[in-house]
């Protein structure tokens, strides 16, 4: 099974979970508000909550491993995870830093 596979399903549980908590205040909720309980109402309500936790779920959890991704992209390591930029990102840097045009007509690095 695949990742996102797996993400989607956690999310559709967790939604039902969410909608079974909720479940009695909202029949609550619709009885006092409409004087009566109808089902595509609280159809309505399962659907926000499984859509919601989806969302949520695929969205704070990476789907993918971050390295892999990019070492596939680059062939190599992740630039970005570098702490220091390279060598020659330095006169794209002290260009920006002192006000000249940005980037620099000079050879600049793809940083």
């Amino acid at each position: 099974m695949s990742e996102l596979l797996r993400l989607v399903l956690v999310g559709i549980a967790g939604g039902i979970g969410v909608f079974a908590v909720i479940l009695l205040p909202a029949m609550w909720l619709q009885r006092r508000r409409f004087g009566r309980v109808r089902p595509p109402r609280l159809a309505g309500v399962a659907v926000i909550c499984v859509y919601t936790m989806t969302l949520a779920g695929l969205t704070i959890a990476p789907a993918y491993d971050v390295a892999v991704t990019c070492r596939s992209r680059s062939g190599a390591r992740c630039a970005w995870i570098r702490s220091t930029p390279r060598p020659s990102c330095s006169p794209c840097i002290a260009s920006g830093r002192g006000g000249g045009r940005w980037p620099p007509a000079s050879r600049c690095c793809r940083c």
